[in-house]
């Protein structure tokens, strides 16, 4: 089964690729995702994973308190659930 993500401001979903990170897939399908560097060092793309799953790969710009919080870096993050929940964190 293809993991799908729910993107939580519009509802709307997006089938993401296992092997690959969120960022890339979510961008493919037309996502609307803040990112800059593509790296984990600028942290534009972190969001909150209210529901599922995902295993960082080399995730420099976030800590592990954070990841126990439900943050996650999308440039970094692959998923492994079959259903995720993202949201965005507000902009001041």
């Amino acid at each position: 089964m293809i993991p799908v993500v729910c993107w939580e401001p519009t509802k709307k979903t997006y089938p993401v690729e296992r092997d690959r990170v969120l960022l890339q897939s979510l961008l493919q399908k037309g996502a609307p995702v803040e990112f800059e560097c593509q790296f984990g060092h600028c942290r534009k793309c972190i969001v909150h994973l209210k529901e599922g799953f995902v295993r960082h790969e080399d995730a420099q710009g976030i800590t592990e308190e954070e990841k126990k919080q439900g943050f996650v870096l999308l440039c970094s993050a692959k998923p492994c659930s079959e259903t995720l929940s993202l949201a965005p964190l507000k902009n001041d």
